[in-house]
């Protein structure tokens, strides 16, 4: 699932995993949103913006480990916004991953993979 208020940014990052061997995106606005979309199922890994409306991403990653069901899905976190500070923030709520931008198509493979390992 990717988790973005713009949807441009949304259908860039959709596009990266797809030229990355991904398919069956799943999309969100924010994290209001996003826990709905998790809730329904099938999301294998969540890729979500820091800065959003309604619920940002690090209360959005709060609130999903509360979910037994959903829980356990691995969140990276993408932003603007990098600084150690905000790092430990994301950890700290129980993001599995951080990525500053501007990231490359290789910088996003390498989070990813980490991600899913088997």
């Amino acid at each position: 699932m990717v988790v973005d208020d713009y949807r441009f940014m949304r259908h860039l990052l959709i596009k990266m995993l797809e030229d990355l061997g991904f398919q069956n995106f799943l999309e969100a606005e924010d994290g209001e949103q996003a826990l709905e979309v998790a809730r329904q199922g099938a999301v294998d890994l969540i890729v979500s913006d820091l800065q959003m409306p309604r619920m940002d991403g690090v209360e959005f990653v709060r609130q999903l480990r509360q979910e037994p069901e959903v829980g356990s899905i691995p969140v990276l976190i993408i932003t603007a916004e990098h600084s150690t500070k905000v790092e430990d923030e994301v950890r700290a709520a129980g993001g599995n991953a951080f990525l500053g931008k501007p990231f490359s198509v290789e910088d996003l493979q390498a989070a990813v993979s980490l991600l899913l390992k088997p």
